[in-house]
């Protein structure tokens, strides 16, 4: 639950954790180090942590997990699609003039929030699109 809210709160958290086990029994498992050809199999970083943590959970039993994660069963991205040409910023910055003149519900700070139907934002749209898919394609790399 500390985790949840910042993880520098989760290692602040970690002495308190130890001192409310005292008189118990702490049960603790180490398994084989992972050797770095195993590592450099992994080259998405999401598939690698995937398989640490199901490496951590399998710690005391039998199941092999390596099986489950070979590097070769996840597909290679082949061709990339190129990302749309940016919007013109005059022209966006009079759409969202405008959203603000007629669709603004509420501002807090630096945010303003905005209920519009997507016919009167195309080129907004158009930039967080072309965000997110930057985001996406940057990702699977």
């Amino acid at each position: 639950m500390h985790g949840q809210i910042h993880p520098l709160l989760r290692t602040a958290k970690l002495p308190s954790e130890l001192f409310n086990k005292k008189n118990k029994t702490i049960k603790i498992r180490i398994g084989n180090p992972i050797l770095v050809n195993e590592q450099n199999e992994f080259t998405d970083i999401a598939h690698f942590e995937r398989y640490i943590r199901a490496r951590t959970y399998a710690l005391g039993t039998s199941t092999e997990v390596k099986k489950f994660y070979r590097p070769s069963f996840y597909p290679k991205i082949k061709k990339v699609e190129p990302i749309a040409e940016p919007v013109n910023q005059d022209d966006l910055t009079k759409e969202v003039k405008s959203l603000i003149k007629n669709y603004l519900l509420f501002e807090n700070r630096n945010f303003k929030v905005f209920s519009a139907p997507s016919t009167e934002m195309p080129l907004c749209i158009h930039e967080r699109n072309r965000t997110f898919k930057r985001v996406n394609i940057s990702r699977s790399r």
